[in-house]
This record gives C-alpha cells, structure tokens and sequence, in this order.
C-alpha cells in the first residue's frame, strides 16, 4: 500500500512541537479627514515630483494633488473623465512619472496620456482605438527599454500600444 504524504504547513509543524504560540498584532483604522472630493473612480498612486512621497490623481474630477509632507495640495490639472483605473510610468523616460487615464467622456470611451513637464501634465495628443472601457498598465512588452501601453477590455481583445 502506497503512503500518501500531505504537506504540511508551518502550524501544523508547529503543533507537533508543541502548543503553537501564534502573535496576533492589535491594530485599529482612524478616519482622517483629507482635502479629497467624494469620487468613484480609482485615484492612482505614484511620486510625479520624485520628493520621496507618494501623490495622487483624481482623473474623475481632473486633478493632480502634490503631497507635501502628508498634506494633499492640488498642483495640476487634466481633462476630468468618468475614469477606469488609470496608471504612472515614466514612458517618455526623462526621469518623472507621466499618466495615463483610461475613462468615459462625451463622446465616448477613451485613452489619454500626459507628460509631466516640470509638474505640469501635458495631453500629448495620441489616440487610441477604443470601443469601450480599458483598464491601462505600462510595461515594457517588447523589454526594448521603454514603456508599452497596455489596456485590458472587458468585451474587446486586450491591446498593447
């Protein structure tokens, strides 16, 4: 007869020692109040002015806010869409964070890229074929060193730009 062996984990191990001694950290969630409007959409993350803490878009309300020193000031501003997960990456490569928003606007969906000029967001004026939402991501698909747009559809194929 064949043994079967499961494997174990690390309580398990644990529990064979002995009585396992689990530490469980005691934290708690506070509200704090912020500058930020009541949006619906996702607020990308990324250090746009390269000072060591991290700045947030509103592509739903068409800002930029610069964190200085955990107070949110907003420093720029974009063309506002009903957006969809948007993304930084440096794609021009000069050394700062550039944006992509991928939402809805009239007419329709769309992709928009802007470049961070010194802290101020430049649409660069690309277009993208859209039929319908994308959720965006830079990578570097082809690894030639340099960012590729890719955006993922729910009902259409998923393009790399």
């Amino acid at each position: 007869m064949a043994t079967r062996w499961m494997p174990l984990t690390l309580l398990a191990l644990l529990a064979l020692a002995g009585t396992p001694q689990v530490a469980v950290a005691s934290f708690s969630f506070v509200e704090t109040p912020t500058i930020l409007p009541n949006v619906r959409t996702s607020m990308p993350m990324g250090d746009y002015d390269a000072d060591g803490d991290m700045d947030v878009a509103s592509p739903g309300t068409g800002t930029i806010y610069r964190n200085d020193g955990g107070v949110l000031v907003a420093a720029a501003s974009v063309a506002p869409v009903f957006s969809f997960p948007s993304a930084w990456g440096d794609y021009d490569g000069d050394g700062d964070l550039d944006i992509a928003i991928s939402g809805s606007n009239t007419p329709g969906d769309l992709i928009r890229v802007y470049r961070n000029d010194a802290g101020s967001f430049v649409d660069i004026g690309a277009t993208f074929p859209l039929t319908e939402g994308a959720l965006v991501y830079w990578i570097d698909y082809d690894n030639d060193g340099d960012l590729d747009l890719f955006a993922a559809r729910r009902e259409d194929p998923s393009t790399i730009f």
